[in-house]
């Protein structure tokens, strides 16, 4: 049957691959992807609250790495313009995945803050008696007349030593935090999200150090 095949067709045939290869690989190398260094990246950037001068109490904390609604498990910047849409920056990433840098901060701060024992990530091998664990909510920049960061975390503190799985869970609480951007940059979008970040961990802290010191055993002079 290939002898059917006129001879000029079958030289176009045989020129096909280096004529793909010449649309598809060459743009790649020369314009269509951008160099590595046109991408920007971003991350957040506080300094921890200072101590408060409340008493330690004599309790360990896990960390969990948390987990991350679907819309921002990237590294990208997400942004919201209108109900039902998101987009994201193309050039303007973050560090890392939100729930990395989320996970991390709150760790930082709980750790910092003087007021338990231990504080420790899910990768230490020591034994806590608490877990805290949740989930990123929001992650994003949220435009209306301005920009603004919007963070929201779904946050879970558990008894780990309390047997009966019903009574494990200590309190679940959904932390909000929306902070308008000095402008209109994604580097004014990463300092409006530090500080949602900074006001969230601390309130994350109070709850967590109220309600274990409430289940703590008081010690008798």
């Amino acid at each position: 049957m290939m002898d059917l095949i006129p001879c000029h067709l079958k030289d176009m045939c045989k020129r096909i691959p280096a004529f793909l290869f010449l649309v598809f690989f060459i743009p790649g190398c020369v314009g269509i992807n951008p160099p590595a260094g046109d991408v920007h990246y971003y991350a957040l950037e506080y300094e921890p609250a200072p101590k408060t001068g409340r008493p330690s109490i004599p309790e360990t904390i896990r960390v969990d790495q948390l987990q991350v609604a679907p819309l921002y498990d990237t590294d990208r910047m997400v942004y919201r313009e209108k109900a039902y849409q998101r987009g994201q920056y193309l050039y303007h990433r973050w560090r890392s995945n939100p729930r990395d840098m989320v996970t991390y901060y709150i760790t930082r701060d709980m750790a910092q803050s003087g007021l338990f024992k231990g504080v420790f990530s899910d990768r230490s091998l020591y034994p806590a008696g608490y877990r805290l664990t949740g989930t990123v909510l929001d992650f994003c920049e949220y435009d209306e007349n301005e920009w603004y960061a919007l963070l929201s975390l779904d946050m879970v503190l558990m008894n780990a030593t309390e047997p009966d799985v019903n009574r494990r869970i200590m309190f679940q609480k959904v932390y909000k935090s929306k902070i308008r951007c000095k402008d209109k940059t994604p580097m004014a979008l990463a300092e409006a999200m530090s500080k949602a970040m900074a006001q969230i961990s601390g309130e994350i802290i109070s709850d967590v150090y109220h309600h274990v010191s409430l289940s703590t055993p008081k010690t008798s002079n």
